[in-house]
């Protein structure tokens, strides 16, 4: 009965191993996402508080003594 049971224990440890693998290859895809999505957050608050349009100059001041004649 020993004999039988060593191979199903060690394809379960090789499971195991596999599934070491796929959790973490999941948990990295989950970082990767979060990472993308917070610099996506962060490329839209900076683009929304960019000025959108230039202002248009005033005209030039001559100062307070100088007036058209």
């Amino acid at each position: 009965m020993h004999a039988s049971t060593q191979p199903s224990a060690a394809r379960g440890i090789e499971d195991n191993g596999a599934l070491r693998i796929r959790i973490r290859e999941i948990a990295v895809g989950w970082l990767l996402f979060e990472v993308f999505i917070a610099l996506a957050i962060a490329v839209g608050i900076v683009w929304w508080t960019i000025p959108k349009g230039v202002a248009k100059e005033a005209p030039p001041d001559d100062g307070p003594g100088d007036e058209p004649r």
